[in-house]
């Protein structure tokens, strides 16, 4: 499948290098130029056990590209985009920090691709994802949904041999989709 992985922290880069290193094509999307400069000479910018050897193998490269930049993708031809974008809490006003979230669904939302599955795997509160998509105009019955399981020291196994997957959402043809790029994981996938 075509993919775009929004977000080149932890969360997206272990999911992206992991869907290219199984045969996807995977278009990274950070809007730090320095990350996505790193990312295309071959540096990752963090320690991850195993990533580097996933995120070094040839072929897995050749299916990657790094960008700063929206526009730089052929959207009619991505199949999934997945939001990864941090969203750190804020201690003082016991709130999630929605900025990086809200624009990265701002600019998807002005993506013309209605096939187009779009996946949250970015850790929000669902009443703030409600709030985030009514703040950018996008209905969030679109959204779907895909929590992750990574562990630190321990994300690239997880990822490959997770316990299980949960997605979620409200389009039945959208979670298909989204559930026919993880058939080939051994494990119990749980669909909400």
């Amino acid at each position: 499948m075509n993919i775009v992985i929004i977000g080149t922290g932890y969360v997206g880069l272990v999911t992206g290098v992991g869907l290219a290193s199984l045969g996807n094509t995977i278009n990274f999307i950070d809007l730090d130029d320095n990350k996505i400069e790193n990312l295309s000479s071959k540096k990752i910018t963090f320690y991850e056990p195993g990533l580097e050897e996933h995120f070094n193998d040839d072929d897995t490269f050749k299916r990657m590209t790094f960008s700063s930049d929206y526009e730089s993708i052929e959207w009619k031809n991505i199949d999934i985009v997945f939001v990864c974008v941090q969203t750190p809490n804020n201690i003082e006003t016991n709130s999630v920090d929605t900025k990086f979230l809200e624009s990265a669904i701002m600019e998807i939302n002005n993506v013309n691709n209605n096939d187009l599955v779009i996946t949250v795997k970015s850790t929000i509160p669902p009443y703030e994802i409600e709030k985030v998509c009514e703040k950018v105009g996008m209905d969030s019955s679109k959204l779907t949904f895909n929590p992750e399981f990574l562990r630190e020291g321990k994300a690239v196994e997880d990822f490959f041999k997770p316990d299980r997957i949960v997605l979620g959402g409200t389009d039945n043809e959208k979670l298909n989709k989204l559930k026919e790029l993880y058939n080939d994981f051994d494990c119990q996938i749980i669909i909400t």
